[in-house]
Parts: structure tokens; sequence; C-alpha cells
């Protein structure tokens, strides 16, 4: 109980922290954006994927705060640490999972940890998330490995986060490949992140991984398991 009430302690300072980072912001620039940025974030730990129904939202719950503990309270820090140095232009709550996004960025990168999804993205920002993360594959991507956070648990860091950073650091340009086609989406947690991805939006929101996408399909960039 002890260490609940200091992680409990440690998710409201740093959201205190955040709203006065938003209040001075709201003095200097006249926008209350850090100010609900931290205040979705400090509330995303508390939402559940509506999508699965009560038990789950309860179960999902307790593992977060229990199961996925080290990954949840990370992706918390980052996310808030972001939004405090006004690096975030957005958080919106998606299934029960926070994006974290910064637009009009110089590449397309994000970071799943626990429930929070960091993205920095080129793309502009669109009126209706949905429809934003429905179109984006590196942000169901990213919602994939969401997924495997919840199967992994305490081991996510180290099955899935620390091969998928090497991967990340280690990527390049796939020869005979389309531009853009980078060799971290062909690692095994990326491609299980991926066919998580497919599973969940093809039932809840009929996407199609062989859609077209950049003149290509989605499965041209972001690779699926190998089969057979």
């Amino acid at each position: 109980m002890f260490y609940y009430c200091i992680y409990l302690l440690i998710l409201i300072a740093l959201a205190v922290l955040s709203l006065i980072s938003g209040a001075v912001r709201f003095i200097v620039k006249g926008d209350m954006v850090v100010l609900r940025n931290g205040l979705v974030l400090f509330f995303t730990n508390f939402t559940t994927d509506k999508k699965k129904g009560v038990i789950y939202g309860i179960l999902y719950l307790f593992l977060r705060h229990s199961w996925e503990i080290p990954q949840t309270l990370l992706g918390y820090l980052i996310s808030q640490i972001r939004n405090i140095f006004w690096k975030v232009d957005r958080v919106e709550v998606f299934c029960g999972v926070g994006f974290v996004v910064k637009y009009n960025h110089n590449h397309n990168s994000g970071v799943s940890l626990g429930n929070f999804i960091n993205i920095n993205t080129y793309n502009h920002s669109k009126e209706d998330f949905r429809q934003e993360v429905v179109s984006e594959p590196l942000l169901m991507h990213e919602f994939g490995h969401t997924i495997d956070s919840r199967r992994f648990g305490v081991l996510y860091l180290f099955v899935i986060g620390i091969p998928s950073l090497v991967s990340a650091i280690r990527a390049h340009q796939v020869e005979n490949e389309p531009q853009g086609v980078s060799s971290h989406y062909f690692s095994w947690c990326e491609r299980r992140a991926n066919w998580n991805a497919l599973l969940y939006f093809k039932k809840y929101f009929s996407v199609d991984w062989t859609s077209s996408y950049k003149g290509y399909t989605i499965e041209t960039f972001y690779r699926l398991p190998k089969r057979g």
C-alpha cells in the first residue's frame, strides 16, 4: 500500500507541474493547450477501452497499475515532461490509450509505453482524431505495442522495449524496397505490433492492411509476421 501511495503521489505531482506550466503558457501565449494536455494525461491513467466492456475495463485498469506498472509510469513521466516543456501539440484518449502528439515534425516516430503513445509526425492535425488514427499506420502500429504491453507486463521493457529501441537505432532503408521502407519494421517485435494493430483495427474499424498507402499498401511499410 505504501508503494501505491508513492506511485499516486508521483502521478499527481507530475500533473501539478503540468498545470503550473500550463498557467505560465496561458499568461505568455493566451492558450490553454498545456493545461488541457496535463489534465487529459492524468485522467488517461484511469480510462479504459469501452469497446471491450465493463469487466474487461476493470481488469484493464488493475493490470495497468500492477502488471504494467513500470512502462505505465515511464510512459506517463515522459508524456508529462514533454507537456511541461511545451513539446506537445495534442493529447487525445483513443480506446483507452493516450496519444501524445507533436505535429509538423521533420520525421515520423513513435514510442509506446504502457497506455501512453508519444508521437512525432510530419503530418498535420485532423479535427477528427479517430479518423487521424485509422488513416495513419504509424499510430495504429504504436497502438499494437500497447496490446503487447498488457500481454508481457513487467517483461515488456525487456522483451519488446529494448529490442525495439535497438532496432530503431540501427534502422536503415531496405534495399530494393520503396523509399521509406525501414529495416526497423522487419524486426519481430515490430511485426508483432503490426499484427496486433491489424487484428484490432480490422475488427473495430474495418481497416484493411492491404489498403493503399503512399502508392503501395500499409503492409509494404509495416510488415506482418512471416507466415508458414
